[in-house]
């Protein structure tokens, strides 16, 4: 897929500037093998707040947090959707270096972790509804230099929205692998 174009009706949503997509064999809709997609979008950078995960807790039940989110509250009121087991690790910058990140993880859900915290970005997708919105939280690359990975989703009713959240937002491009 190339071009740009809106992923969901708002003036304000993401926008694909290119994507591809590998597969494992002959059958297009198979197993993915690799891939990437280029937005352009809104961002803030955000700390993320993971508790700990003990052999007895339930990991989907967690509170996650995130400093600064703009977001009216106590910080309870962020609905986020981890995809993955999230670890603590080190990214791939896009000036060469690492920086400390929170990544996707291969553990089973519930394997024992202590609690951290890294910096993330927080993408604005746009809304799934006139009142509904929806961003995206995501890690730096441990493989690739400057490239992101998909940590989870946020969802938010806009009752819970800061005034002028738009034009506190940032527009950048992110690849995201």
């Amino acid at each position: 897929m190339t071009g740009e174009k809106s992923i969901l009706v708002n003036k304000h949503a993401a926008r694909a500037l290119e994507a591809h997509c590998n597969v494992v064999g002959v059958n297009p809709t198979g197993p993915v093998e690799s891939g990437f997609i280029r937005l352009l979008c809104r961002w803030v950078p955000r700390t993320l707040n993971i508790g700990a995960v003990s052999e007895v807790s339930d990991e989907t039940s967690f509170l996650y947090s995130f400093d600064g989110l703009p977001i009216k509250g106590n910080g309870r009121l962020e609905l986020f959707w981890p995809d993955v087991p999230l670890v603590k690790g080190m990214g791939c910058t896009a000036e060469g270096g690492l920086a400390e990140t929170i990544l996707r993880s291969n553990l089973a859900r519930g394997t024992k972790r202590p609690s951290f915290r890294a910096s993330v970005s927080c993408v604005f997708i746009g809304q799934l509804s006139s009142k509904h919105f929806i961003l995206m939280v995501l890690g730096q690359s441990a493989t690739k230099y400057g490239a992101f990975e998909r940590l989870g989703i946020i969802k938010f009713h806009e009752v819970y929205l800061v005034p002028d959240l738009y034009e506190d937002l940032s527009l950048n491009e992110f690849l995201i692998i």
